[in-house]
């Protein structure tokens, strides 16, 4: 066993529910049977005492980190990894806890979760009980609270949760910025994502959750000396230069697997952030503004920074006419992230923002039935084409005809019944749901096989054997990974 193998296979026991002597559930207060940590997690000045409940796990540089204690009974293990599955009322409680933190304090989602669907456990366990108190309310810090003095320049700040933010309010603190005020518009504007939500209190919770988020990053922008960012279309071979890798995504569809990412590149004329897509038979490469202005810019926050990257690159699309073409045009079948958490939480929130009307119940449902079958996903997907056709009298037999042949082996297409899927618009949960798929160690590995596969077979339609080769072989796509510290085969 490798190194690597034991240190995960140490994380995965470390996860894992045990008894714990003294400590007791944050959630229900069950004291005894067995107990996870590492769900959710707080940092708190080390002149505070600790919340009550919580279990100190490290002390460095002025502070410690904790972990609250959560029973089997919030959070049950899943059957198949024996880790605490992660339950809508383990999520109630950490918004009740970020939204009560203390100042100075800082509240988070640890890492561990259980990364199977488990989807009825997970929204079995929806309410928190009657008798729960934020460990925050139950324990007073010895620190004094800090006040503020407000005057025109120094407005007193609020401290609120990003799932408790109210809309109006978000709108009055952005200093009238109309790019704050359309984003807000257009959130409204989707209300039908209501009917996925249990009451009216909830959907306004998540709207919230979704403006919040946005409104820091162009609150920031907005006070920040904005430098203007050049985007321009990369010319030459970028697989020669060095760089990283942000984040990766790839696209399995019936018209061809595309691979993407955005990360940093070294240029001759310094660091730059950068967007590329792979396609067999295109690929392009577009350099977004200089790496540490925009760093500067975003105050440190890397999912600011990539979130203005993709506006950039889009406005730009669009102003040269292809308003047609987006950074985020459909899906993702499954994500290689970096180990940024706010680049995981831009990422998230820019797909569930782009692509708000997409049918995410029938992603969510292909997903259910297909998981990495990319083949058989693609024949149920291009037999919905093929009768949507097929219902339109102008369209030409003889195509039907030849997608018939040309898709007939495939089980998928031919045994094709019309999907009993429930339609879904975007919204929080769904999106979190899609994620925990997404980036889950099993779909990218199997995922990235499938992927293979489809772009060796699609070259090999498009160009047979003899004739001229394809704009771009996996080889090659593996090669730019490896060297912007991506391997796709770790």
């Amino acid at each position: 066993m490798s190194i690597r193998e034991e240190m995960r296979d140490g994380l995965i026991e470390a996860y894992k529910p045990k008894a714990i002597d003294g400590a007791s559930c944050m959630i229900c207060g069950q004291a005894g049977g067995r107990l996870s940590l590492h769900l959710i997690e707080a940092v708190i000045p080390e002149a505070q005492r600790l919340p009550s409940g919580s279990v100190p796990m490290i002390q460095s540089r002025g502070t410690i980190r904790c972990s609250f204690a959560v029973c089997e009974a919030c959070a049950p293990a899943c059957s198949m990894c024996g880790i605490a599955v992660r339950t809508k009322r383990v999520l109630r409680a950490y918004r009740v806890l970020e939204e009560s933190a203390w100042a100075g304090s800082k509240v988070y989602l640890g890492n561990g979760f259980c990364q199977h669907w488990n989807l009825i456990t997970r929204y079995r366990l929806n309410g928190l009980p009657s008798s729960f108190v934020s460990p925050f309310e139950l324990s007073k810090p010895r620190l004094p609270a800090v006040t503020f003095t407000a005057d025109a320049d120094h407005p007193v700040p609020k401290r609120s949760s990003p799932f408790s933010a109210n809309v109006s309010g978000v709108q009055s603190t952005q200093m009238g910025d109309p790019t704050v005020e359309n984003y807000r518009q257009n959130l409204l504007a989707s209300k039908p994502v209501r009917t996925n939500f249990d009451s009216d209190d909830e959907f306004e919770e998540c709207l919230g959750f979704w403006m919040s988020r946005q409104g820091r990053i162009l609150a920031h922008m907005a006070t920040a000396k904005r430098r203007a960012i050049g985007v321009e279309l990369f010319v030459g071979d970028i697989a020669a230069l060095s760089g990283t890798v942000y984040i990766a995504w790839f696209i399995a569809n019936p018209n061809g697997p595309t691979a993407f990412a955005m990360g940093a590149v070294e240029t001759t004329t310094g660091n730059r952030l950068f967007y590329r897509y792979m396609h067999f038979l295109k690929q392009e490469t577009w350099l977004l503004g200089d790496l540490q202005s925009l760093i500067s810019d975003c105050g440190n926050d890397f999912g600011a920074l990539l979130e203005r990257g993709v506006g950039s690159l889009d406005e730009h699309l669009a102003s040269v006419s292809k308003a047609g073409v987006s950074v985020l045009s459909a899906i993702p079948s499954f994500v290689i992230p970096n180990e940024n958490p706010s680049i995981w939480s831009s990422f998230q929130k820019m797909i569930g923002l782009r692509l708000a009307n997409e049918d995410w119940g029938k992603e969510l449902f292909f997903r259910q039935t297909y998981g990495t079958d990319f083949f058989g996903r693609a024949g149920e997907e291009v037999r919905e084409a093929y009768e949507a056709l097929k219902s339109d009298p102008t369209t030409d037999p003889n195509f039907l005809n030849f997608m018939w042949a040309r898709y007939s082996e495939i089980p998928s297409f031919i045994n094709w019944r019309p999907s009993k899927h429930k339609s879904q618009l975007a919204s929080p949960a769904v999106v979190a749901l899609w994620w925990q798929h997404a980036v889950a160690r099993t779909t990218v590995n199997e995922g990235l096989a499938q992927f293979k596969l489809m772009w060796d077979g699609a070259s090999g339609l498009v160009h047979p054997s003899g004739t001229e080769v394809p704009a771009l072989s996996f080889a090659e796509v593996e090669q730019f990974f490896a060297n912007f510290q991506l391997p796709l085969d770790s």
